[in-house]
């Protein structure tokens, strides 16, 4: 179930099959067969970017990336580096320049990758340990302990909070330590609905499984596809349907952090507790400072009888806080509700292929409803987008109240 890693787009996020290209009529198609977007021309979305961002896009007025790119040697401790070699086999660390520089960024601004592109990386890590069990986060955290060696966890790398950023003015060697290997689910307590999961699993692989066995976990962050368990759990994440599932503090009932002084977890995992303090809530959004989280125990749910889609238009964006506003305090919230803005409204719009036949008279008749019956201004409307999930009774009864 393990993405081959040569399928990721290195510093970029997403896959090497998947890339927009400008045709010669200037509209755009997506490669590869792995999302709904791909395989047809969007003639809409040039025209949109140009208007929002006033420029005019030339395809053949392009940066090139640096090649080679900038990488400093490695800053290594030299008795932690026999250390290691001494105590784990070559294929669990390396200090190739590419996985170094891989491994030395996040995706918080659009800076970042930049910086890594096109220009250079003020600090960089000296070494990456690929970690496959909590004996070896053990033994590595000892190490670094007693050649005073700065670790760093590294999940998806899709950290955008700066938690990968590193101190340009670091002087200790600095160690990546990749966690992906640590992906399994342990086990499954289908009376109790809960998993017990390895810090590594990618949101993607961790829904394919649980999917298999009938269940699903539900946090779905816009980086489920290459993000990791121990990574929402480092960054105290928000999913998209934390609605139905919570975020990740209530979707987490157990953490297993392997520190310098020992290992810190809850004997035995339990619901809930009327005394004493819930010490394990101290290591959401921790990003790393702590120590190495190596799995976590989490509620799990039966998979959805139904999950059904919808959205509502807004004439402006006061009015549709207003009505989020409103149903929060109804007490009624479907999985997911998002509210997007004029400007991300127009970009959903812009994805959209060029309609044809009867498609092309229905999609003329509700714009006509919309824009001239109903008045609304294309440059002030909004939408939300909706989830609904649960049995069938209950995603009718969600569907009835939004109709009405």
């Amino acid at each position: 179930m393990t993405e081959n890693k040569d399928l990721i787009w290195g510093h970029k996020w997403g896959y090497r099959d998947t890339s927009l290209k400008i045709s010669e009529d200037r509209s755009v198609m997506m490669t590869g067969s792995r999302y709904a977007l791909s395989g047809y021309k969007m003639p809409y979305l040039i025209p949109y970017i140009e208007e929002l961002l006033d420029i005019k896009i030339e395809p053949q007025d392009t940066l090139s990336e640096v090649s080679p790119p900038y990488i400093t040697p490695p800053h290594i401790q030299p008795d932690f580096c026999q250390a290691i070699k001494d105590s784990f086999p070559p294929h669990q660390y390396s200090l190739k320049n590419s996985e170094r520089l891989l491994h030395s960024h996040g995706q918080t601004t659009f800076e970042e990758v930049h910086k890594v592109l096109y220009n250079r990386l003020e600090r960089i890590v000296d070494m990456v340990f690929y970690c496959e069990s909590s004996v070896d986060a053990q033994k590595l955290i000892e190490l670094a302990t007693q050649y005073n060696v700065c670790l760093v966890p590294f999940g998806g790398g899709t950290s955008v909070s700066c938690a990968l950023k590193l101190p340009p003015t670091e002087t200790r060697t600095i160690v990546s330590v990749d966690m992906k290997r640590m992906n399994r689910i342990e086990w499954i307590d289908r009376e109790n609905l809960r998993a017990c999961v390895q810090a590594g699993i990618t949101g993607k692989q961790l829904e394919a499984e649980l999917n298999e066995q009938g269940f699903v976990c539900g946090h779905e962050p816009d980086s489920l596809e290459l993000s990791t368990l121990g990574g929402w759990i480092a960054t105290n994440a928000s999913g998209m349907k934390k609605n139905r599932y919570g975020n990740i503090e209530q979707i987490v009932e157990n953490i297993t952090l392997l520190t310098p002084t020992g290992t810190i977890e809850q004997v035995a995992p339990t619901p809930r507790a009327s005394m004493g303090m819930q010490l394990h809530n101290l290591l959401f959004g921790n990003e790393g400072n702590l120590g190495l989280i190596t799995q976590a125990v989490i509620r799990i749910h039966h998979l959805p009888e139904v999950t059904k889609y919808g959205s509502l238009l807004f004439p402006n964006f006061e009015l549709g806080v207003k009505f989020l506003y409103e149903l929060a305090h109804s007490g009624f919230m479907p999985a997911s509700i998002r509210l997007v803005d004029n400007n991300q409204f127009r970009f959903g719009q812009a994805l959209k292929p060029k309609a044809t036949g009867s498609k092309a008279y229905i999609d003329k008749l509700k714009k006509l409803y919309v824009l001239k019956v109903r008045g609304f201004d294309p440059q002030q409307m909004v939408a939300a987008t909706i989830v609904m999930e649960g049995n069938a009774e209950e995603v009718a009864y969600q569907e009835k109240i939004f109709i009405d």
